[in-house]
């Protein structure tokens, strides 16, 4: 569309110096803008960085458009769209066409493929689609994003009533968040450190495809790949002082069926006293015999991990957890008072 409309303004130019130089006039057009995309928040409480439209505002970050008119699908091809000076923009600008319906869908952040791109077939609702197929979302930093797509309502320009305002896009996110929390229930003192953290057996590829139509959700996974044999969903790790203080380690997911046993959480924990002297414990390991390994498994989900949810699994840390044995008392004992000795008094 770029290119047709440079060479219109090329064709005016030229009737006009075949007609005694009168000059003809090209009508400007109102460039197609985008308005700040609303982007939905995630169910469930929890902390992770999610992607908001101010995140999208930052520098280099943006989203990505495709879309055009029905003989015309492609004016937006993976155009990136980038906020600055106040407003959003992408070069070159691309111009309305009227009495051309036009359907706008896009995405933030790149995910790594470059998706596909239907029109779809309806000139009332926008029924454009994307399909991301192979996506990775593996516990690495760089593919750690908070996935969003979403579409624009239909536009039709005509001269009558030419399009004057930016594009609106609805953004939903389209993977899911896990948290797993670890408390520290020894006292005060008690050091708890946390190491060799792994979230077992999460599938990470897999193919998405946008909704056709306006619903609660962006879209659906399907053709997952196999569960990683070696997690990539680590830390290194953190020591707890207090009672009371927490470790947590999320992670953005790919929303997938969640069985019995099939995902677990590893780590290793290591107890010394309030002089840093180790607490040596039933079964330890290590020189110290402080240090145990311990296996999370999760329980089944009849949902799975369901697409704009986050999940949150937590427990307490504690003794008990270690086979320590507790502390306990028992009743005191209390020395009877002895016999009273009689003293008698005269009153006076």
């Amino acid at each position: 569309m770029k290119k047709s409309l440079f060479a219109m303004g090329m064709l005016a130019m030229a009737v006009a110096s075949c007609t005694n130089e009168e000059v003809v006039d090209i009508p400007s057009s109102k460039g197609i803008s985008f308005n700040n995309p609303y982007v939905g928040t995630s169910v469930r409480a929890a902390t992770a960085t999610e992607t908001t439209v101010e995140k999208l505002k930052e520098a280099d970050a943006g989203f990505y458009v495709y879309g055009g008119y029905q003989t015309l699908t492609d004016v937006f091809e993976n155009t990136h769209v980038t906020f600055s000076g106040g407003t959003w923009g992408y070069e070159p600008m691309s111009y309305w066409k009227d009495d051309e319906v036009y359907k706008f869908v896009a995405y933030a952040p790149a995910m790594g493929v470059t998706p596909t791109f239907s029109w779809g077939t309806s000139t009332d609702a926008n029924d454009a689609v994307l399909t991301f197929t192979n996506v990775t979302v593996d516990g690495t930093a760089a593919n750690q994003k908070d996935f969003v797509i979403g579409k624009s309502e239909v536009k039709k320009p005509t001269a009558e009533k030419p399009i004057t305002d930016g594009v609106s896009i609805q953004m939903k996110h389209a993977l899911s968040m896990i948290k797993v929390t670890l408390t520290n229930g020894f006292r005060d003192g008690v050091k708890l450190t946390i190491s060799e953290f792994a979230i077992n057996g999460i599938k990470t590829t897999g193919t998405f495809t946008q909704n056709a139509t306006v619903v609660d959700k962006a879209g659906a996974w399907s053709s997952l790949g196999a569960a990683e044999v070696t997690s990539t969903f680590t830390d290194n790790g953190f020591t707890l002082s207090t009672n009371g203080q927490t470790y947590a380690n999320e992670f953005i997911v790919i929303p997938q069926g969640v069985v019995a046993d099939a995902i677990t959480v590893t780590f290793k924990g290591t107890l010394v006293d309030e002089k840093d002297a180790p607490i040596a414990v039933p079964g330890g390991e290590g020189d110290n015999k402080n240090m145990k390994s311990f296996t999370i498994k999760i329980p089944k989900l009849d949902s799975g991990w369901v697409i704009n949810s986050r999940y949150n699994y937590t427990t307490t840390i504690n003794g008990n957890t270690f086979g320590m044995k507790e502390i306990t008392f028992a009743d005191p004992t209390i020395d009877p008072w002895g016999d009273y000795s009689n003293t008698p008094v005269t009153i006076k």
